[in-house]
């Protein structure tokens, strides 16, 4: 059973040698190393040049993307099993072998994924998996050492709230990959994502419960160059996702979570930023998306005064307002705030804030933002009040061009 490894590569010289290598010292020696340059600009060619190794094999492309790479490499692949490899991540040595293994012993088994040690700067974090908001649960805390089975629907309905796998962690049968069609070369973003959603629709996963894999928080991972593109992607990848899941109440429940989850990790990332009128748009966006009132209040917290916000860990417990998602019902940013709550306010502050919960809780989201804005606006002098509803996807919301913003 011939392991064909592709590791797509795009001016990463100073990482992909380091990945080749963790490959080719592989305990499962039955592999083949296609590694597909996605039209480098720097010494990638020299570097993977220098490395003499018969099942190595370099092929120079044109700059077309990821999808396009990884796709080129499994073309050109003989293995029986195709495994991905990302240029800026490493194996450990028995990853091969021990995938191989449960696939010789599981013939029903389409996909198997492992857990991955993952790093990030100076922080080191032992199981991926387990930091992982959906699939952790399933784990709980057992150990698997004969692996777990994941049949089609249980996987996908955990992919339409998160996607846990990652593809340095990923092998599949060659076969099944050519089956659904390889990666959707038209997705820039997201599309490891969008390749397992069509990939559980009919085919059984596997879990190994160990870190075969490290995963590496690169400089130019696109979370961290480009998060608004990727945010918004994996948004409109779970809006399509929705759009076949008609009459599933089950399947829409989970959809319906993953984008309240996408939809606040997007607007945090205005947040950190201090860029508010960006998330407003972004929590607003999914409130209209899923009707969820925590993505409601969320965008109306976002213009609450500093004055009123508190930090997080004040003994005094946080205000609640129902449905507000992944962290529980409090009105929590990721900036360490909470943008509601009892703890540290005057009375005056303290009647605002049961006022706010009053609103959002009985669905009142006009009066609710009149009161956050006459509160939040008139202190904030910098914000695009005329452009603050120009693409506000809600219309019980939208307020007319000349409408005051303020009391």
């Amino acid at each position: 059973m011939t392991v064909s490894v592709v590791i797509p590569t795009y001016n990463r010289a100073h990482t992909v040698v380091d990945a080749i290598r963790s490959v080719l010292v592989q305990s499962f020696g039955d592999l083949e190393v296609i590694v597909i340059d996605d039209g480098s600009t720097d010494d990638t060619a020299g570097r993977i040049g220098a490395l003499a190794d018969a099942r190595l094999r370099y092929v120079r492309g044109r700059h077309a993307g990821v999808s396009a790479a990884r796709n080129l490499g499994v073309g050109r692949a003989a293995g029986e099993l195709v495994a991905f490899l990302d240029s800026d991540d490493l194996w450990h040595a028995d990853k091969l072998a021990c995938e191989v293994a449960y696939l010789r012993r599981h013939p029903e088994v389409d996909v198997v994924f492992s857990d991955l040690e993952k790093r990030h700067g100076d922080r080191v974090y032992p199981s991926f998996m387990r930091q992982t908001a959906v699939f952790s649960r399933r784990l709980q805390s057992a150990a698997y050492p004969d692996g777990l089975l994941l049949e089609p629907r249980e996987m996908r309905l955990c992919l339409l709230e998160e996607v846990p796998i990652k593809p340095s962690a990923l092998t599949v049968r060659r076969r099944v990959f050519e089956r659904v069609g390889g990666f959707d070369e038209t997705w820039s973003s997201s599309e490891d994502w969008e390749f397992l959603l069509r990939l559980a629709r009919a085919h059984r996963f596997a879990y190994l419960d160990r870190p075969l894999a490290v995963l590496f928080i690169s400089p130019d991972s696109l979370h961290l160059v480009d998060q608004s593109r990727g945010e918004t992607a994996m948004i409109r990848l779970l809006q399509r996702e929705r759009v076949g899941l008609a009459g599933d109440a089950e399947g829409l429940a989970a959809v319906r979570r993953g984008l309240v989850r996408r939809t606040m990790h997007f607007a945090w990332h205005h947040i950190d930023r201090g860029r508010r009128v960006p998330a407003f748009r972004v929590f607003l966006h999914g409130f209209a998306l899923t009707g969820d009132l925590g993505l409601l209040a969320r965008a109306l917290a976002v213009w609450v005064p500093r004055a009123l916000q508190h930090p997080v860990g004040a003994q005094d417990g946080p205000l609640r307002v129902g449905g507000v998602g992944q962290h529980g019902d409090n009105l929590v940013g990721d900036g360490g705030y909470f943008v509601a709550g009892a703890a540290g306010t005057g009375p005056v502050q303290h009647q605002f804030l049961h006022s706010l919960a009053h609103h959002v809780k009985d669905g009142h989201g006009v009066a609710c933002l009149q009161q956050v804005l006459g509160h939040g606006l008139a202190h904030d002098a910098q914000a695009d009040k005329a452009n603050l509803f120009g693409h506000c996807p809600a219309p019980q919301l939208r307020l007319g061009a000349n409408a005051s913003l303020v009391n």
